[in-house]
């Protein structure tokens, strides 16, 4: 078996000197028999790796182990490193003398090889990896910073173009007055102008511009909005979301209660996750699926949620107007709106409910079909309190 066997081993004195090689043993380290029994343990074993073998051979000796199994480095005879993965056992005789080491010795030259392209790959990659997430942060928060002072820069000069708009409001009411009053000194067709640009051109042109300031007011408003969700501090705690949705519900009861939307809601568990975010996906969810309903057929709307290992998935379902195949994936782009443009709002509030599912980690995504309604379905990781809050937990429990 010694002979025979693919693994090199080797006989070794108790001072560590070589007794008998075999051939697998010979071909790793690249010398004959008769060569490889020359040299000493020192001479084929890496210098940094001397001792290591020397320890677990005297450990061996002195009975502190009965087997020893490490890796070191040998020195093949044209002078490159060979790594082996060693095991070592040391016979005695019936007195308890030591009589022989016997070692095992397998090449794992190439798996160490392989390891350390591995190890420098991944350190290459953790770095990689490392200066694009400050990149990204340092982005992110550049970006965050960019949409609040434009919209907060922005509001200035809006505000300024409402209160003037205001002045001429006032100013043009005191100057129809004085036309008015001399009216009579022009001839027809000058009247005729003077009147439809008073009362028709002049009115239109003020209305048209105070509905665009306030339009670009409440814009500007929902990038400020959406900037702070960034900045927002998350805080988790034990969340009955059934309770949740139903105070949710209860905000929108009256549009509820007068279109006859039937609500089914499922058993929802309880989450340790922020209660004010949670409370915000489902209140726009919700909203939204009573703001699209079809007026032509009763409404629905079906909450429910799934749990499994990884986290717990929530579906929010209605039977309304649904989103054409092209513009689902539009619904969650900022100032991006589906279907019928004409019901209120700025297309932020899905927008919002995006960012608000990523800062709890979790995903979004709609399943929907013209007129038949649509599904949206949100998945979050599962949290787990930390050592304090369980303890919070219990206290308050009991």
């Amino acid at each position: 078996m010694f002979t025979n066997s693919i693994i090199g081993m080797a006989i070794l004195t108790p001072d560590a000197q070589l007794l008998q090689v075999n051939n697998s043993l010979c071909f790793m380290l690249g010398y004959s028999q008769k060569a490889l029994l020359r040299k000493t343990f020192q001479d084929i074993t890496h210098p940094d790796d001397v001792q290591i073998g020397a320890d677990y051979l005297h450990r061996l000796l002195e009975g502190s182990i009965d087997a020893a199994t490490f890796e070191k480095r040998y020195i093949h005879k044209e002078g490159h490193t060979v790594w082996g993965s060693v095991s070592t056992s040391l016979l005695r005789d019936a007195q308890g003398t030591p009589l022989y080491f016997v070692t095992q010795a397998q090449d794992i030259t190439k798996r160490k090889q392989v390891e350390q392209e591995l190890a420098v790959y991944q350190d290459h990659l953790e770095t990689i990896l490392e200066e694009r997430s400050v990149k990204l942060a340092r982005s992110e928060k550049e970006l965050k910073n960019f949409a609040y002072i434009v919209s907060h820069d922005l509001r200035t000069p809006l505000v300024s173009i409402q209160g003037f708009t205001g002045e001429l409001h006032h100013g043009l009411e005191l100057l129809r007055e004085a036309v008015e009053a001399g009216l009579p000194h022009f001839n027809k067709a000058q009247q005729a102008v003077l009147q439809r640009e008073l009362n028709q051109h002049i009115p239109e042109a003020m209305d048209f511009i105070e509905a665009s300031t306030i339009k670009m007011d409440s814009l500007v408003k929902a990038i400020l909005k959406l900037s702070r969700m960034g900045h927002q501090k998350l805080s988790y705690e034990p969340v009955d979301i059934g309770q949740l949705v139903e105070q949710d519900l209860k905000t929108i009861a009256y549009a509820i209660e007068t279109q006859g939307i039937k609500i089914k809601q499922g058993k929802l568990p309880t989450l340790y996750t922020d209660p004010l975010v949670m409370q915000q996906i489902f209140g726009n969810l919700l909203s939204n699926a009573v703001k699209y309903m079809d007026p032509e057929r009763p409404g629905m709307i079906e909450i429910s949620a799934e749990q499994g290992n990884n986290g717990t998935t929530f579906h929010v379902c209605d039977n309304g107007r649904g989103i054409a195949a092209n513009e689902i994936d539009k619904v969650f782009e900022i100032y991006q709106r589906a279907g019928d443009r004409k019901e209120p709002g700025e297309g932020m509030g899905l927008t919002y409910v995006e960012t608000l599912v990523r800062r709890l980690d979790g995903r979004i995504w709609c399943e929907s079909e013209l007129g038949q309604g649509a599904t949206f379905s949100f998945s979050l990781p599962q949290k787990k309190p930390k050592r304090a809050d369980k303890q919070l937990v219990n206290i308050t429990t009991c």
